[in-house]
């Protein structure tokens, strides 16, 4: 190791000064002495992440005795404190405040000469010379024996050394670059590494750019600073797996000058759970829930991993997954997360929520104003279970493949149900006993039994929704009272479309209902209106309304392709078939089976092979309805039993005041 004296310091070169204490002073009589301060490393080069080391060194020279010697030598800025030896084993210096603790220095003998020795690190973002100014080496305290005895007290001596340490930090700023230039010209050019993102959850991809200088070449980048080579690119991407404060090292060339780029601590890789409030970390969902720092409001940030617990929301939280976030219930007999009523006004979105065999992925237990959405949400016995909840909005979810319901509501009002897709389960979405909830916009297929059913419920809106290829019925309502439904598209199921059972006040409108077994299909139900609804190749029945069903208002209706009947009507009464059009159906547009007053008028009958006919039943009319095939020279018998035929039959359609057509011209 070569130390040198006296010689302007700086990042790659040594000093060594001593100030001697004495001279022009005016000490008291025996008092003599020295303090030494200096810097030893090895080379001519000092670089970022170097060990250097400070000697501080007191001797007394002269005949008094000194007590209670302290002395001020603190860790210059851009140095970074890594441990201290003394030689003589006197030990007590406080890397924190600087300050050395010595006690008794003899006049002589092996006392009178104490050597401390500092190691510490260069910190990364360390530039230019570093110096230790006058004065920051220096004596806090001092006692002279010959002064305590002689002037009958202790006086202390505070000596201000005059020792210079070499290095000069200047900005100590977290992420401001060095530079270290070797060769060439000697020119100084701007520096800065830019980095993209600079701080998030990891698994955290970053992607680097070199600084813009002309003619540059031969990048070698350290992107966790440990002296390793990881990429040769000119603007690379990196990946850092594992949370933690990374500092980056770039070195190149442009043919005259060569480079090192140091920033500290530029990347900043958080835990897989954090609190973006606090930037508290955590390795379980619950231990950050139960926090007392956690608080109602508190944004929770959870980086790509998979998690195996069953959670307990006590609290209102923004619950956020960043990428694929795996949510496993620990004991499947449990929801995964069970969100109580205080949690309510929590948001959980975008998480894959799985595992619950035997209990529910998410359960919403009174809780109310919570938000699902963009979860995932799989093999569980219920996907989404809401019990006793209100205001809560469930929204582009996918629940699937849950042994039982996608989503169920048991018991809860006034919730919204939107854009979600629902496949896969045994029943698709399941409302019992809730009222004035909101169902639309969702996709629900491919279920075992329904797309959307609902019983014992009432006033609620079914709007919008694509009910498909599910295994009974697109919609089936049981018990109902007072629902909406429209707007639907509903294809393709195993038996009905639509299915009401012992459901009165029912709104079917605006529908389209195409290639299920039976289109839209009524029993045991009342005083519903099924109007301006499409239904088409029904296997069977386009419209059907049976079994002690009454006062039910079918109008504005298209059905055609049915296989048997467009509109069958049967041991029902009081029905009211209005301005339908019923056409290339399979046998029969219009067939009543033992009803009793029911008005067929102004329909429009094309192109069956049996446009109309009444079996049984009385007290029922045919009125002004269209009839393509009506022949004036054989008026059609329509109800053999009773004698009827149509009242005013048409055989011309006219646009008029029937909606949607009015078949003007009588024969």
């Amino acid at each position: 190791m070569g130390i040198n004296s006296k010689l302007s310091f700086s990042l790659i070169s040594v000093i060594f000064f001593i100030s001697i204490i004495g001279g022009a002073y005016a000490w008291p009589p025996g008092f003599s002495g020295q303090l030494g301060a200096y810097f030893e490393s090895e080379g001519s080069t000092v670089n970022p992440g170097d060990t250097v080391y400070i000697h501080i060194n007191p001797v007394n020279t002269g005949s008094s005795d000194w007590e209670n010697v302290t002395i001020y030598a603190p860790i210059p800025a851009g140095l970074q404190y890594i441990s201290t030896t003394a030689p003589d084993r006197l030990m007590g210096y406080d890397p924190l405040t600087g300050i050395w603790t010595i006690g008794e220095m003899l006049a002589n003998g092996r006392s009178s000469d104490k050597s401390l020795i500092i190691a510490c690190k260069v910190l990364p973002d360390a530039s230019g010379p570093i110096t230790l100014l006058e004065g920051s080496v220096k004596f806090l305290s001092l006692v002279s024996v010959y002064d305590y005895y002689h002037q009958g007290g202790a006086t202390p001596y505070n000596v201000a050394g005059t020792a210079y340490c070499p290095l000069d930090l200047g900005d100590s700023i977290i992420n401001v670059a060095s530079v270290i230039h070797g060769g060439g010209s000697g020119t100084s050019y701007p520096m800065n590494i830019s980095a993209t993102p600079t701080n998030g959850i990891g698994p955290l991809t970053v992607q680097f750019k070199a600084p813009n200088i002309a003619n540059a070449l031969n990048w070698s980048w350290d992107f966790n600073y440990d002296g390793i080579i990881d990429s040769n690119l000119e603007n690379p991407t990196w990946t850092y797996n594992n949370p933690g404060n990374y500092t980056v090292g770039l070195t190149f060339e442009n043919g005259t000058d060569y480079f090192t780029v140091v920033k500290s601590d530029l990347i900043h890789v958080l835990g897989s759970i954090v609190n973006s409030r606090t930037n508290a970390t955590y390795t379980s969902i619950q231990s950050m829930i139960d926090d007392v720092n956690t608080l109602d409001g508190d944004t929770i940030l959870f980086g790509p991993g998979n998690y195996t617990e069953n959670l307990v929301l006590n609290k209102s939280l923004i619950l956020t997954a960043l990428g694929v976030v795996n949510l496993t219930s620990l004991d499947d007999s449990h929801p995964v997360i069970t969100v109580n009523s205080a949690g309510s006004g929590s948001v959980i979105q975008g998480f894959n929520i799985n595992g619950a065999l035997n209990s529910y992925g998410v359960n919403l237990d009174s809780a109310n104003n919570v938000t699902l959405t963009n979860n995932t949400i799989t093999g569980n016995y219920v996907g989404i279970q809401l019990s006793n909840s209100e205001n809560n909005t469930l929204t582009s979810n996918t629940v699937t493949g849950n042994s039982w319901s996608g989503i169920c509501l048991d018991k809860g009002n006034h919730n919204t149900i939107s854009g979600n897709t629902v496949l896969l389960n045994q029943e698709g979405i399941f409302l019992s006993n809730s009222s004035a909830n909101t169902i639309n916009n969702n996709n629900a297929y491919n279920n075992t039994y329904t797309g959307i059913t609902a019983i014992n419920g009432g006033e609620n809106l079914i709007q919008g929704n694509t009910a498909h290829n599910n295994g009974v019925s697109g919609i089936l309502l049981q018990k109902s009272i007072n629902y909406n439904i429209t707007g639907n598209t509903i294809q393709n199921n195993g038996w009905s479309g639509i299915c009401l059972d012992s459901a009165n006040g029912i709104i079917i409108t605006g529908n389209t209902v195409s290639g299920n077994e039976e289109g839209i299909f009524t029993v045991h139900s009342q005083d519903n209106t099924i109007s301006s609804n499409s239904v088409a190749n029904s296997t069977f029945t386009g419209i059907s309304v049976l079994n002690g069903s009454q006062n039910n208002n079918l109008t504005s209706n298209t059905e055609s392709g049915s296989g048997f009947t467009g509109i069958l009507v049967q041991n029902s009464n009081q029905t009211d078939i209005e301005s339908n059009t019923l056409q290339d159906n399979g046998w029969s547009g219009v067939c009543l089976d033992q009803v009793t007053n029911t008005t067929v008028t102004v329909n429009s009958f094309q192109n069956n092979p049996e446009q109309a006919l009444a079996v049984g039943g009385y007290g029922n009319s045919f009125d002004g309805n269209y009839w393509s095939d009506w022949d004036s020279n054989d008026p059609r018998v329509i109800d053999g039993d009773n004698n009827v035929t149509d009242a005013h039959p048409q055989i011309k359609l006219t646009v008029g005041p029937h909606s949607p057509l009015w078949y003007g011209i009588s024969y």
